[in-house]
């Protein structure tokens, strides 16, 4: 009787054991899946992103000359103001 008993136990802790198996790896191919999805997702975007990137590049109406020249303005302005605040 008491084999029976142990047999009976062994037997399921081994059902359990195979339940929690195949849950785990249902639960790896569905990280698995969702991680593809967001990688593929991310690509898109990315794509997206650049897309439109190039596009205010190359469309721009602004010439680089104009805008290397207002950088320049705005950074001596910026300067001015450091030299300003600069205790000597």
């Amino acid at each position: 009787m008491r084999l029976t008993e142990l047999q009976n136990k062994y037997r399921a802790r081994k059902k359990t054991a195979c339940w929690y198996k195949l849950w785990a790896d249902g639960k790896e191919r569905h990280i698995q899946q969702e991680w593809q999805r967001i990688v593929v997702g991310l690509q898109n975007v990315l794509l997206v992103v650049q897309g439109k990137a190039q596009a205010a590049l190359t469309d721009s109406t602004v010439t680089d000359s104009a805008v290397i020249k207002q950088l320049d303005e705005h950074t001596q302005a910026l300067q001015d103001t450091l030299v300003q605040y600069t205790p000597s």
